[in-house]
């Protein structure tokens, strides 16, 4: 079982809840949004190709979304530091440009055996929502292209910041307000992964989908929460070899303020209940967003 981790990648494939929205902006508005996330992780939901794995660390063999360490022999941490840099634009009533950029402040993976970290800027994302609003409801079309700008080495035990291979998701999502007193919304799509023949990588397309409500039961305060799943639909090829891809099912729970009508600030937690090749550890996220017309 060769082990790699995309650090920029897993704290990026849900879109932070402070700018991710059914909503589209007005024409001329801008929405930029700034998240430090954490994660710290002494294991992994088994993957596939571990099926049968046994060692000091794992006395049962091991089954296929298993939590398992790293490694049956050496174990592992697997810790991530990143700054996710977000910006929406609203070009016509209708339609929205996104733009999303990780940059890992710092990656590593340490065991018995030695220790491997990295830093820089990850894979960018460009996108658009096209949507309408009507009475509470709003509803939008979204199309993103993820782009394999982040270093990749691909070796065994290393951090990638990339994934090294181009994404394009596409799918749609729909909000209900309850202004004042709290929202709900869902998101569904199709994330086509497309491979990469240098490396021999085919991650498989997924489906990604989340659905969450807030409630505001103070003024200017409030609490929220979402389930997040990613389910491939297809196999993974590694290094030609093929295996189950990724699969995760997390809850996401967190509490924001609005200080100001255009500043949203927010802290919150996702704890993966059930997944494969993902880490075991919570994701910690703190966010700040700000809403503003620069043409005005």
């Amino acid at each position: 079982m060769r082990t790699l981790f995309f650090a920029a990648a897993l704290t990026c494939s849900f879109a932070n809840s402070a700018h991710a929205s059914a909503w589209v902006n007005e024409p001329g508005v801008v929405r930029a949004a700034a998240s430090m996330t954490h994660l710290s992780s002494g294991g992994q939901f088994a993957p596939g190709d571990a099926n049968g794995l046994t060692g000091p660390l794992c006395v049962d063999p091991v089954v296929a979304g298993d939590r398992m360490p790293y490694s049956c022999v050496s174990g592992g941490r697997f810790v991530v530091t990143q700054l996710t840099v977000d910006a929406s634009i609203g070009v016509l009533q209708w339609l929205t440009l996104d733009l999303k950029v990780p940059v890992v402040v710092d990656a590593l993976f340490e065991d018995d055996v030695g220790r491997t970290d990295a830093s820089g800027v990850g894979d960018l994302s460009l996108g658009l929502r096209a949507g309408r609003t009507w009475s509470w409801w709003a509803a939008a079309g979204v199309l993103h292209v993820k782009a394999p700008t982040g270093r990749r080495n691909f070796q065994d035990r290393d951090v990638a910041i990339g994934e090294g291979q181009w994404d394009v998701e596409s799918g749609i999502r729909v909000g209900r307000s309850f202004w004042p007193h709290g929202w709900a919304e869902s998101h569904q799509a199709l994330r086509v992964r497309l491979g990469n023949r240098q490396t021999g990588i085919d991650p498989g397309e997924e489906w990604v989908g989340a659905v969450g409500v807030g409630l505001t039961p103070i003024s200017q305060v409030g609490v929220q929460g979402r389930a997040e799943w990613i389910l491939a639909t297809a196999d993974a090829t590694d290094f030609g070899t093929r295996n189950p891809g990724r699969r995760l099912f997390q809850l996401r729970a967190g509490v924001f303020a609005r200080p100001t009508e255009p500043l949203w600030v927010e802290v919150g937690v996702a704890v993966p209940l059930a997944g494969q090749r993902w880490p075991t550890g919570p994701t910690w996220t703190a966010s700040v967003a700000w809403r503003f017309d620069p043409f005005r």
